[in-house]
């Protein structure tokens, strides 16, 4: 194929990129189509004007590009403005070379600058979405500041409504308890009044024997011994028909039982007093075997018809802990026990010190958990016992409260055979290490 000059200016005036050749002065000796198009001239405009009226040259780039692609021989993707006929600036990724004859002496140079409009402007939408992006960002950092915010509110609000949900079960636990406390509290009362009617009776046959011998006394010189002996066959006989002997060793175990019978109330009020009160707002140390016997005594009137409470404490260190919350824990499981056993069965309550940690250890001989049921027992308001028999808060609290405790509590059960419940509490908590 025969390629004349023609032909290869048709081509050059057919690129898609700007094309400008110039004379060695640096004037305008040929552009492309493109270029006039661009630029707004028409050939005859643009032929013979200096090449630098064609490039905004405001910080003298264009002029020090000249000189370099003179001495370099050509320049790679410089970075530049074109102006138009009417002013306009274009910008444009410039590359230009040196056309120089068999005697190295400059015959003109070579410029192809590339439109870059469209990608200024895509720059400058994606600067535009960076910027609203940014704007958004900063938006929701505000938002989720607030929200942080409110969170915090949230949460505080919820270690409120928690600790009143762990009141309210506690006190709906007592309140449960209530009349069995009472009839705990009555039996001692009971043969205490009982004991103190049958001790004033005593007392007042006793009197009166007493009054008798002292009549004799007072009137022993004024009487005959015929008189005085009969006086006081007629006082042995009255005290033989009250068995003074017998009155006054009763006398005595009266009075221990009385003694008795006062202590137990006094440690059921104090037991209750004690499981009752809210507890103080922070961690301290306590002997969780007394926290068990305390609660037992609490609950034991639910314990005692259903099963025989076997009790084995180990050697336990004092825990860290809110010692009124693990008796919630500890009532909780108790009375569960003694629900799960439908006539009477045993209820086994045994502590030891393991890895650190302090476990209670408490099994029954009663009904046992369906497997299904077994994973959601420590769930809210989840319950296996017939509508208005149970809360089913009582397990999930007891779970949040050994949490709470840095522990966690394990449960093994069989249909039929029973339910064994093992609570693991650390000895010292570190998070309850820090706010000592």
């Amino acid at each position: 194929m025969i390629c004349d000059q023609k032909y290869f200016e048709n081509i050059l005036s057919n690129m898609i990129d700007i094309l400008i050749v110039t004379d060695p002065d640096a004037t305008v000796g040929f552009c492309n189509n493109i270029a006039l198009d661009v630029l707004g001239y028409t050939l005859k405009d643009i032929e013979g004007m200096s090449v630098g009226r064609l490039f905004d040259d405001k910080e003298l780039q264009f002029f020090g590009l000249i000189k370099r692609l003179i001495k370099e021989g050509c320049i790679r993707n410089k970075g530049l403005y074109m102006l138009t006929k009417d002013g306009d600036r274009i910008p444009v990724v410039v590359n230009g070379s040196v056309i120089r004859d068999e005697n190295d002496k400059i015959e003109g140079m070579v410029m192809v600058a590339k439109d870059m409009r469209e990608v200024h402007q895509l720059i400058t939408e994606l600067a535009q979405i960076n910027e609203d992006l940014e704007t958004r960002v900063s938006e929701r950092t505000e938002e989720l500041r607030i929200a942080v915010e409110m969170s915090k509110d949230a949460y505080s609000d919820l270690q409120q409504a928690q600790a009143q949900l762990l009141q309210s079960e506690k006190m709906a636990s007592v309140g449960q308890l209530a009349a069995g406390i009472a009839h705990e509290i009555n039996n001692p009362a009971g043969f205490v009044s009982s004991n103190l009617k049958t001790l004033e009776d005593y007392i007042k046959d006793i009197k009166s024997v007493l009054n008798d011998y002292k009549t004799i006394l007072l009137n022993y010189s004024n009487v005959s011994d015929n008189n005085l002996v009969n006086s006081i066959r007629a006082v042995k006989e009255k005290e033989d028909s009250i068995d003074m002997s017998f009155l006054l060793n009763d006398i005595d175990e009266i009075i221990s039982e009385t003694r008795e019978g006062m202590k137990r109330i006094s440690k059921i009020v104090k037991d209750l007093k004690e499981f009752s009160h809210i507890g103080s707002d922070k961690p301290e140390y306590a002997d969780i075997n007394r926290g068990i016997e305390s609660t037992l005594n609490i609950v034991w009137n639910e314990l005692k018809y259903k099963a025989e409470v076997i009790t084995v404490y180990g050697d336990i260190p004092q825990v860290l802990c809110y010692p009124q919350q693990l008796n919630q824990v500890f009532m909780n499981l108790f009375v569960n026990a003694a629900q799960a056993i439908n006539e009477k069965g045993a209820i086994k309550i045994r502590t030891f010190f393991e890895d650190n940690h302090a476990i209670v250890e408490i099994s029954d001989t009663g009904k046992g958990i369906a497997p299904e049921h077994v994973s959601r027992i420590f769930e809210p308001f989840f319950t296996t016992k017939p509508v208005g028999k149970g809360t089913g808060l009582g397990l999930a609290v007891a779970y949040a409260i050994i949490r709470k405790h840095g522990g966690e509590i394990k449960v093994e059960s069989e249909l039929g055979k029973g339910t064994v419940f093992r609570v693991y509490i650390p000895v010292e908590y570190e998070n309850f290490k820090k706010v000592l």
